[in-house]
């Protein structure tokens, strides 16, 4: 470990107890410490993963130790300064802001009818998305759902001061494995704890214990059930061939463990580095920085094709959103 990843470390470290020195209490109910806690674990906790993983991440072996050790020169310290003036200027929530009057989350119908309709709306989802590949629009009902979710539940878990929280998060992991990506499980206990938190729900931590280890094991699962069916056979299948495919998935964790396969997929997909550390090296090689351009094609990119019916027509790199 060099001089600047062990400073670089350093540094986020002090970040984190900033944060945890200034917010003491419903910390999930800040959207700065969320937001630093993330860059934590993608930008410093992913560079302890490759040290004790090495030759895991595909991505590292396009740029050298030493372009992301200059990266973090750069992306440490803008994380210890975020959280300082974060702290400087965050003030504790009033305890009437961090409690939600009683009445339907959605202000429309009772809590029990809230609790049907979501549910009901889970369950035609994922059979929906059991049934059809709906591509754009698949992704966007799984990530939104969550949201909606935390809203329905919401005055139930108020009702219950926090009871029963972890059957509604058991219920929503299980509902999430249907799409078939671990990102749709960490969204979906992410959402609903802020917004639990955020609306003065009471969360005793050994509520979540069942959810989180249920969470882990099903994206273990999700792993294995690529690497013995792959990943996009998985998206064109019933659900009843979603069942199957996950429960090989199970058997391939139990009887291999963290295989490579598996191991190799969580060491690459959290790290933040590489890709900034191939920035680096290109403006180390005398690359210009590519500007205002990319954000432009994005706002132009984003315009309805009704109504600008010319747009697929443009170049391939304008049309690529991660140039």
């Amino acid at each position: 470990m060099s001089f600047k990843l062990l400073f670089g470390l350093g540094l986020q470290v002090v970040a984190l107890l900033l944060i945890l020195t200034r917010v003491r209490q419903r910390r999930l109910a800040y959207t700065g410490v969320v937001f630093i806690w993330m860059s934590l674990i993608y930008h410093g906790l992913t560079e302890l993963a490759q040290i004790a993983y090495p030759g895991m991440n595909y991505y590292r072996t396009m740029v050298s130790q030493a372009k992301i050790d200059n990266w973090m020169m750069v992306i440490s310290p803008a994380i210890l300064i975020f959280a300082a003036t974060y702290c400087l200027h965050v003030r504790p929530l009033s305890r009437q802001e961090l409690e939600v009057s009683p009445g339907s989350a959605l202000g429309l119908v009772d809590w029990r009818w809230s609790i049907f309709i979501v549910v009901l709306l889970n369950l035609l989802v994922a059979g929906v998305l059991g049934r059809f590949n709906l591509g754009y629009w698949g992704g966007l009902i799984t990530e939104t759902l969550p949201a909606i979710s935390a809203l329905m539940f919401l005055e139930f878990i108020q009702k219950m001061r926090g009871r029963y929280l972890s059957l509604v998060l058991l219920f929503q992991v299980g509902l999430g494995i249907l799409s078939g990506t671990r990102s749709a499980i960490v969204f979906t206990l992410v959402v609903l704890l802020c917004v639990f938190v955020r609306s003065g729900v009471p969360i005793r931590w050994r509520s979540l214990f069942w959810p989180g280890l249920a969470g882990v094991f099903l994206m273990l699962a999700i792993s294995g059930m690529r690497a013995e069916v792959g990943r996009f056979i998985y998206a064109e299948q019933t659900n009843r061939q979603r069942i199957g495919s996950l429960l090989a998935g199970i058997g391939s964790v139990l009887r291999n463990g963290l295989a490579p396969e598996i191991l190799q997929d969580y060491v690459y997909r959290f790290d933040g580095n590489a890709f900034s550390g191939l920035v680096v090296a290109g403006y180390d090689a005398g690359i210009k920085p590519a500007g205002w351009t990319p954000i432009l094609n994005n706002f132009l990119l984003a315009v309805p094709s009704f109504l600008n019916p010319t747009k697929l027509e443009a170049g391939r790199w304008m049309l690529n959103d991660e140039d």
